[in-house]
């Protein structure tokens, strides 16, 4: 289920807490940064053998992200991490950013500052407000190419929170009213749903100002979970986007996403999963300018 990655990332910096800093800078916003908002809100059912009842997964995830134009690129940074997951009735909830991980696991409630944080959760926090890739762009804005900024092995790369920030970014070419651009939406530990979705101009979308697009397509989910395969992984996607001409960003969106798969172990079925995912973008108001890089 997508959101699985980022439970899996919670349960790992959870277990950080147990570990023992580096010197750390909060560093500053750039004022050209743009913040954007994603929320993920999913419902899925995990059916096992041997069991009556499918055990329910819900769960919502919000990230906000900044990205910065360079000529010809765009910089990419994570500001701030929220969950909530809740599988089988039983709740957690986390928040992370450059300051302080919160975390909820039923009645019991932990807050970390960075101040007082193991060296291997300072680590972590300091890869929050700051750029972690730049992402090469071509003429219409598609991606051809990216370098790291912090190091391959860093949670948020393993987990594809770059990837998680381009969803709604795709190529956006002026002079075609419909086209095609590739997508994947991750699922942890190198996992993720690939493919390609169809992007359609709305007819009634004005000549100038923000357009309106239609998104539609099918993405495949294959590979392993933990020590079993995706089989028949399959994620449906329709919704809209509105793309910004004058800032050559999209600036919104809403796609609603049907998923289901099966997961084998030894070649013998050993579970399956469906749901429903709906997933929004919203560009957030300019935040106030902290100190400087």
């Amino acid at each position: 289920m997508r959101g699985a990655w980022i439970l899996r990332l919670a349960l790992v910096l959870a277990a950080a807490l147990a570990a023992g800093g580096p010197g750390w800078s909060s560093g500053g916003e750039d004022p050209a940064a743009r913040r954007f908002e994603v929320v993920v809100d999913s419902h899925a059912k995990l059916k096992e053998p041997g069991r009556s009842e499918a055990t329910p997964i819900d769960g919502g995830t919000k990230f906000t992200y900044d990205l910065t134009p360079r000529p010809g690129a765009v910089d990419v940074s994570i500001h701030s991490i929220d969950i909530e997951m809740k599988v089988g009735g039983k709740a957690t909830t986390s928040h992370f950013d450059r300051t302080a991980i919160r975390t909820k696991d039923g009645g019991q409630e932990r807050v970390v500052v960075y101040d007082k944080a193991p060296s291997a959760l300072r680590t972590v926090m300091e890869e929050f407000d700051r750029p972690v890739a730049t992402i090469a762009l071509d003429s219409e804005g598609g991606e051809t190419g990216r370098s790291l900024k912090i190091d391959k092995t860093s949670l948020l790369i393993v987990h594809g929170m770059i990837d998680n920030t381009r969803i709604f970014h795709v190529r956006f070419p002026q002079g075609k009213d419909r086209w095609e651009a590739p997508a994947k939406i991750p699922m942890g530990f190198g996992q993720y749903a690939r493919g390609t979705l169809t992007y359609q101009k709305v007819d009634s979308t004005a000549a100038a100002g923000p357009v309106r697009v239609k998104v539609s397509g099918e993405l495949r989910l294959t590979g392993k979970m933990g020590g079993g395969e995706i089989k028949d992984g399959k994620f449906t996607v329709s919704g809209e986007q509105v793309y910004d001409p004058a800032g050559r960003e999209c600036a919104s969106g809403a796609l609603a996403i049907v998923l289901k798969y099966d997961i084998e172990v030894n070649a013998k079925p050993a579970g399956s999963t469906s749901g429903t995912m709906k997933v929004t973008l919203q560009r957030l108001a300019p935040s106030p300018t902290t100190a400087p890089r």
